[in-house]
């Protein structure tokens, strides 16, 4: 159901979006009173991006594309112009959706700057390139039609057409959708994976499987062991152990001199599982899918900082993913998350605080978490978590966007959906490929 509501949304937006923005251009060409943010300059810290200011603005991270649309081609005070969605540079003018509320949103006629003129041959002129008040006209209006419409005038009904038609397929598709639940007697999904959007039956039986890991060790006199990954292979789940045991209690099999452990997953299903808390398996995260299958690993073994580099984009999709699952699935009892700093994504089952200074006295023995930080930690902050990681009793995760030299786990996301690392296969993590391949399995 959450791919047909996503595809539904989709639509909306893309009807919103054809609605908003030609009333939005033609009020700032007129003069007429719009909504526009200046981006701001925060001096060392992360620079802003479309996706905070979308999210901070409209409620919606994922509505940055309309801004970019209302603004690509505009040119900005200083000559140049909004190209990319990535980039933003301190000054530049962003026209803003009607319905952009907040502080730091101004109303007002928007100043449309010229861009410098062009000598003949086609080289930038030398003249002064100047702003064109509220009102003024140009002499190099855009074509229009006996109408009025101009040249794309086809284009909004075309859009609305096709939105509307986007909303009716979502709407029947769930209605089979529904009625094929209803006969399998699956009415209900296991929990909401909004956030996850992935295969929500791999969390299920991941938790079976980690149960009856428990109740075997139990049975067998075998203390459970500490597991570092997880691999889902076609038919079968491999736990790569920390500590190598060449003695596993069925239906587990120990390999590779004791430091993995294999058993199939239909045995699994059949086999007594323990009702106890898996307090031991609480960060264990699914990174992706690779060649082989599905690749999960408990964040809790690195003892030290885990970073995610690449794009804004990608690591904040990478990360949504991992916060998701840490807060949904079955195994890991919600734990608590602190997101430290500006520019991350705004994740609802989180704290946010400014710096890090306010939760260290909270960073104690005995309790634990997830601290979320938006750029590396100096060098007394570094030492202070170096200090805790030192104690085994210290269960904290702390991952970093960015590159951080010194992090013991380092991963990369891709905008092409891969995620990378020096440990493990490469995984996509994206959700097309991750439910087109478990489905293929």
């Amino acid at each position: 159901m959450s791919r047909i509501r996503h595809l539904i949304t989709l639509a909306l937006a893309v009807i919103a979006a054809v609605l908003s923005a030609p009333t939005a251009a033609a009020a700032a060409a007129d003069g007429e009173d719009v909504k526009y943010y200046v981006v701001q300059d925060k001096g060392d810290a992360e620079p802003e991006f479309l996706f905070e200011i979308a999210q901070r603005y409209l409620g919606d991270g994922e509505r940055y594309t309309e801004i970019f649309e209302l603004n690509e081609g505009r040119v900005q005070p200083d000559g140049t112009t909004v190209t990319t969605p990535e980039v933003l540079l301190p000054g530049w003018i962003l026209l803003m959706p009607d319905d952009a509320e907040g502080d730091g949103i101004r109303t007002g006629p928007l100043l449309e700057v010229t861009p410098p003129a062009a000598e003949p041959g086609g080289a930038p002129g030398t003249g002064e390139q100047g702003a064109t008040a509220p009102g003024a006209t140009d002499a190099a209006a855009p074509d229009a039609g006996d109408d009025g419409a101009g040249p794309a005038g086809w284009l909004v009904p075309a859009l609305i057409t096709l939105g509307a038609l986007l909303v009716t397929g979502g709407l029947a598709a769930g209605v089979v959708l529904l009625l094929r639940r209803r006969r399998a007697g699956r009415t209900a999904e296991p929990f909401d994976d909004s956030l996850l959007r992935t295969d929500t039956s791999s969390a299920w039986m991941t938790d079976r499987a980690l149960r009856v890991l428990v109740a075997a060790c139990e049975r067998g006199g075998i203390e459970v062991p500490v597991l570092t990954a997880v691999f889902i292979e076609g038919p079968a789940m491999r736990l790569r152990l920390q500590n190598p045991h060449d003695s596993a209690p069925a239906p587990w099999i120990a390999g590779d001199g004791g430091t993995t452990w294999t058993a199939q997953i239909a045995r699994l299903q059949a086999e007594p599982a323990s009702d106890g808390q898996l307090g031991g398996f609480s960060r264990l995260v699914t990174l992706g899918v690779g060649e082989s299958g599905r690749v999960m690993i408990d964040f809790a073994r690195a003892r030290g900082i885990i970073s995610l580099d690449g794009s804004t984009r990608a690591r904040h999709e990478a990360l949504r993913r991992w916060l998701g699952e840490l807060t949904s699935n079955p195994w890991s009892g919600s734990p608590r998350v602190v997101m430290v700093g500006n520019g991350l994504p705004q994740q609802e089952t989180a704290e946010h605080v400014a710096g890090l200074e306010q939760v260290v006295p909270e960073l104690v023995l005995g309790e634990g978490g997830v601290l979320v930080l938006s750029q590396a930690p100096v060098a007394a902050q570094q030492e202070l978590l170096n200090s805790r990681f030192a104690d085994p009793r210290f269960s904290w995760v702390v991952i970093v966007l960015g590159q951080v030299p010194v992090a013991r786990w380092r991963f990369t996301a891709r905008d092409d959906g891969w995620l990378r690392s020096d440990f493990l296969p490469d995984v996509r993590f994206d959700e097309q490929t991750a439910v087109r391949r478990v489905d293929q399995r």
